[in-house]
């Protein structure tokens, strides 16, 4: 665990700067534009984690698309087997999923904009 909390200091340190000198970053991101500028600050990094969050959340909503296809492919082949009982589960934790994603999306730009304005 401390060689990790270590890995995960020392990311948040230099990982600004390498990614900077690497050119990797897009132009149209306004933080991107501060790090290759060295004004990276601590609201920045507040900014990174909402960006962090949302694509997180984007994530979710693409899984949880996955896992509802998935289950309607064991729901079909369920249907020959008489086992629909685990496609319906699969589809029941998935839109569960994906609703607590949305609402934690919901919350989060919430409190985005609460603090923002």
């Amino acid at each position: 665990m401390k060689k990790f909390l270590y890995f995960l200091i020392i990311g948040f340190v230099f990982l600004p700067v390498k990614v900077a000198n690497a050119s990797l970053l897009p132009d149209d991101v306004e933080w991107t534009k501060k790090i290759r500028e060295g004004e990276f600050t601590l609201d920045d990094i507040i900014v990174l984690g909402f960006d962090l969050i949302q694509t997180l959340v984007e994530l979710a909503g693409i899984f949880a698309v996955g896992m509802v296809m998935i289950g309607g492919y064991y729901y079909i082949i369920g249907s020959i087997t008489d086992d629909k009982d685990k496609a319906k589960n699969i589809i029941k934790n998935a839109l569960i999923g994906f609703t607590i994603a949305i609402m934690s999306w919901v919350i989060v730009e919430f409190v985005i904009r609460f603090f923002t304005t």
